[in-house]
C-alpha cells in the first residue's frame, strides 16, 4: 500500500542502457488482511483457541471492521464481527471447538472507503482430542519367567493422526521410546 514511482531500464545487445524519459506514479490503495495465528495446518487438542488477524488500510482510509469466519468441510460454523479503527490493527477472536475435525478459517477486513479483503489464503486447523488406541500383544498378561532372558515387547497402536512417539513404561519408569 502507498504511493510509488516506477520506470523501466532497457538494455540492447551492445549493453546500451536507458530509462524512459520520465517516471510514472502509481498508488496502491485498499486494504490488506493477514492471518497471524494459529499458523496454517495447525494441530490442536485445546478446545478454546485464539485466532488472530492483522488488517492494514491505505493511509487515507481508516479501518472499519473485521469479520472472522470458521467452517468445516460442509458449512460455515461460526463468524464474528468486530469494529476496529486506525490503519493497522491486529484483532483476536476466540472459538471453543466441540467436535474433532478439520477446519478452515479466514478474516475479512473493511475500511471506511468500502475497500475489503480476505487474507490471500484460508488457513486450516485440525482439532483432535481422540486418544490413540493401544493393544499390548507380547508378553501376554501375567507372563512369568525364571532366570535371565530377553523379552520382546510388542504392541499395536492406531490413531486418526500420525503417531509421533511410543514409550515403554516398566514399573512406572520410562524404559525406552520410539519416535
Amino acid at each position: 500500500l502507498g504511493n510509488y514511482k516506477w520506470n523501466c531500464l532497457f538494455a540492447d545487445e551492445n549493453n546500451n542502457l536507458a530509462f524512459a524519459s520520465s517516471n510514472f506514479s502509481i498508488t496502491i490503495g485498499g486494504i490488506l488482511t493477514t492471518l497471524i495465528s494459529p499458523s496454517n495446518n495447525n494441530y490442536t487438542n485445546i478446545n478454546q483457541t485464539n485466532f488472530s488477524c492483522q488488517s492494514v488500510s491505505e493511509q487515507t482510509s481508516s479501518l472499519k471492521n473485521v469479520t472472522f469466519y470458521l467452517w468445516n468441510s460442509t458449512s460455515q460454523i461460526y463468524n464474528e464481527n468486530k469494529s476496529i479503527s486506525g490503519i493497522d490493527n491486529t484483532t483476536n477472536f476466540n472459538y471453543t471447538f466441540s467436535y474433532n475435525g478439520n477446519y478452515k478459517w479466514n478474516c475479512l477486513s473493511f475500511n471506511n472507503n468500502s475497500n475489503s479483503s480476505f487474507a490471500d489464503q484460508n488457513f486450516s486447523i485440525i482439532f483432535d482430542i481422540t486418544k490413540p488406541n493401544i493393544t499390548l500383544l507380547n508378553p501376554i498378561e501375567a507372563y512369568s519367567i525364571i532366570g535371565t532372558t530377553t523379552i520382546s515387547f510388542e504392541f499395536n497402536v492406531t490413531d486418526n493422526s500420525n503417531i509421533s512417539s511410543c514409550g515403554l513404561i516398566l514399573n512406572n519408569a520410562l524404559l525406552a521410546a520410539n519416535s
